[in-house]
């Protein structure tokens, strides 16, 4: 399971806000990924979740985070 709370976390230390990332997915509800980052949402939308994989492997790293023991080296090709 993709740990979203992480790869958010991520994303903002990167762009500064959730605000400045929806920008990036074109996505027009901020408060949307900030629920996201909080944990109250916990699987979004394929839409969503893909751009924000997207984003995380082209300007942080390859490996995206799993929660638990299961970790994926190439989630999305």
């Amino acid at each position: 399971m993709t740990d979203w709370q992480r790869i958010t976390f991520d994303l903002r230390a990167l762009f500064g806000s959730c605000r400045a990332i929806a920008r990036r997915l074109h996505y027009k509800n901020p408060d949307y990924l900030t629920k996201l980052s909080r944990g109250e949402i916990s699987d979004p939308p394929y839409s969503v979740g893909a751009g924000l994989i997207d984003l995380y492997r082209r300007y942080i790293k390859e490996e995206i985070p799993m929660i638990g023991q299961m970790q994926q080296r190439a989630l999305i090709k």
